[in-house]
């Protein structure tokens, strides 16, 4: 495959390049301004007021869009090349399929921590950028010339979903042509209506195999709140929607001082159903809660006083009242020793006994621990850095939670991982490349202005081999 280079042949109207003489060596953004560009103050500028300088502006971002394309397009076509590299590799080799399979994920895996994302992630970025570099040529053209953008990209693409392969160039022709003229949501817009002309498939044969991705997912947005999403056919879903109207209506004249919004009754009306089967209407479905979930919760939260809050872990904060609700429907609890400085966990204990190890792994690494994975614990196996074969012993210095796709990787595409301090892990792809894993600390504030002064919890007075993980850049 050849990488095209993003273009460098200026537009009209645009800004010329400085000089490499006149570049500064702060590489700041503000270094790449003309020395005559005027000063912006706390107020926007008039254009009467800044001659050129609206003018400069403009075409600036225009130069600065059209370059933003062309590095979409080359980071397209480098991960186009990876794939069809790693693939064709793997189509050399003699063994099963499954196996030459784990090398395209290794691939994927490394490039994912060498970029600090999921190799999830880095599936899909890799598997989208083949089919635009592969399926839609002239959608990538332009894309390399800065004619559209990667969101004009996108909704091609996915407009296409479903489309006959032999039918995708007259496709293609029709949604560039409005791509080039009109926005991407406006784009998004008029695909389906393009695609649907040019399908030789009827909407009925299309919407049952598109009912074959039915699904639903949650996704966290933060201050302990999620959306849990649903693809379903059209009619169920507007049918949902409607009944739970329904019924939040029907609330809100039997209860007119009730203060919550309609879009709030709707939504605690649908975890009450969810969760208990009944519409209880007062948002009380937390009471039928069975889930494997571990949350971090402070003894003074538990007992009622203004505790910190409470952690989901492997999720982020949620607020005390839920907590203790949850702590209150539970047979036991786990006791935590946690590190006064660091967080580390020290030690495990329970009422009842039973697989303290497992529930230590739990709490130290919260997820899987290859990194970017963001797996939960109680989802992922115990593995053995040194191999109980080999010797390695079933401690926790030498146990780590991986997924289950981690852990097979792992060993199939020979992944090396080290233990060090603290539950540190030292991973090292089948390149010889280096990525680090530090835990989750439990402890997620800081000791105060006293402690590290010395008056008892300073690092002077920590005992030997108890000092906090390293500090990983």
């Amino acid at each position: 495959m050849t990488i095209e280079q993003p273009p460098d042949e200026p537009i009209a109207g645009s800004a010329p390049d400085l000089p490499p003489s006149e570049a500064t060596s702060d590489g700041g953004a503000m270094s790449a301004l003309p020395a005559e560009a005027p000063a912006v103050s706390s107020e926007v500028a008039a254009t009467d007021e800044m001659p050129g300088g609206f003018a400069f502006a403009l075409s600036s971002l225009r130069e600065i869009q059209r370059a933003r394309a062309g590095l979409d397009a080359m980071e397209t076509a480098l991960y186009a090349a990876v794939f069809e590299h790693v693939d064709a590799l793997s189509k050399q080799t003699a063994e099963p399929i499954a196996e030459r399979d784990m090398m395209i994920r290794s691939a994927c895996a490394e490039i994912a921590a060498a970029l600090r994302l999921s190799d999830r992630a880095v599936q899909r970025r890799m598997s989208d950028a083949y089919d635009v570099y592969v399926g839609f040529p002239q959608t990538f053209e332009a894309l390399r010339t800065g004619a559209i953008t990667v969101r004009h990209v996108q909704e091609i693409v996915k407009a296409s979903d479903g489309l006959p392969v032999d039918m995708r160039a007259d496709y293609e022709v029709a949604a560039l042509e409005r791509a080039l003229i009109t926005t991407p949501p406006r784009l998004a817009a008029v695909l389906p209506s393009v695609a649907n002309q040019i399908h030789a498939r009827s909407i009925a044969e299309r919407h049952q195999t598109a009912r074959k991705r039915r699904a639903v997912t949650v996704r966290d947005v933060g201050d302990g709140m999620a959306e849990l999403v649903a693809l379903l056919p059209a009619v169920l879903a507007h049918g949902i929607h409607d009944r739970l109207t329904s019924i939040a209506v029907a609330v809100e004249k039997a209860d007119p001082d009730d203060e919550r919004c309609r879009d709030e009754i709707r939504a605690d009306v649908f975890a009450d159903i969810a969760l208990s089967g009944a519409p209880l209407a007062h948002g009380d479905g937390l009471r039928a809660i069975r889930a494997n979930v571990q949350v971090s919760v402070p003894v003074t939260t538990l007992a009622g006083g203004a505790g910190t809050g409470a952690e989901l872990i492997g999720v982020g904060p949620m607020d005390a009242d839920t907590a203790r609700t949850l702590a209150g429907n539970e047979p036991g609890w786990d006791r935590v020793m946690t590190h006064p400085i660091s967080g580390a966990v020290l030690a495990v204990d329970r009422y009842r006994p039973g697989e303290d190890l497992r529930r230590r792994l739990r709490v130290r690494d919260e997820h899987c621990r290859f990194p970017g994975c963001r797996q939960p614990a109680h989802r992922c196996e115990a593995d053995h850095g040194l191999a109980a074969a080999d010797g390695g012993k079933t401690h926790l210095d030498n146990l780590a939670l991986l997924c289950k796709g981690h852990h097979t990787m792992k060993h199939a595409a020979h992944w090396q991982v080290v233990h060090e301090q603290h539950g540190v892990l030292r991973w090292t792809s089948p390149n010889g490349n280096t990525y680090i894993d530090t835990p989750t600390p439990v402890l997620r504030f800081y000791p105060s202005e006293g402690a590290a002064s010395g008056d008892g919890n300073s690092a002077g007075d920590r005992p030997p081999g108890d000092e906090p993980p390293p500090h990983i850049p």
